[in-house]
């Protein structure tokens, strides 16, 4: 008996490792905006976009949503308020 994949099946599949890099790609954002003081508000919420495509496609218009919000946020970037505190008020050595 040889086992058939249906297209649905295959395309279902594509979305979700889809979503999964973009976990991955979300949480690498995330590790690079705290190396340099970047807000972390928009690769955060692109984690959790991802992520609840990545668990299940009945949360694909919540997903949707939250991703057109975190890349909003992601193109603002903007230094977080501790990165701007240490800058207006360095310490003497």
């Amino acid at each position: 008996m040889e086992l058939k994949l249906q297209s649905t099946d295959s395309v279902a599949t594509f979305f979700y490792v889809m979503a999964w890099i973009g976990v991955v790609l979300n949480i690498i954002a995330l590790i690079q905006s705290h190396k340099h003081g970047i807000s972390l508000v928009g690769s955060v919420l692109g984690i959790i976009g991802s992520a609840l495509f990545g668990f299940t496609a009945a949360m694909a218009f919540p997903a949707i949503v939250v991703l057109i919000v975190a890349a909003v946020f992601i193109m603002l970037q903007h230094p977080s308020k501790s990165y701007e505190d240490k800058n207006i008020h360095p310490q003497n050595m």
